[in-house]
């Protein structure tokens, strides 16, 4: 039992509070976390998508540069 200011708390009351405190803190930690991952593959697929067209057109480029 909790005491403070001349009352009595059930431990219960604080435990279920802590949990639900953490279980919320923990899902968003997840949802960030998720979140992150997402963009993170979502900029290395534009990364490598921009480094295949650059290669691409200098490809391009040469080829046309060397048979015109």
């Amino acid at each position: 039992m909790f005491r403070c200011n001349g009352y009595s708390l059930p431990t219960d009351v604080t435990s279920i509070t802590l949990e639900q405190h953490f279980s919320v803190n923990y899902e968003r930690a997840l949802v960030i976390v998720v979140v992150v991952v997402v963009v993170a593959v979502v900029v290395v697929i534009v990364v490598i998508v921009v480094v295949v067209v650059v290669v691409v057109v200098v490809v391009v480029v040469v080829v046309v540069v060397v048979v015109v």
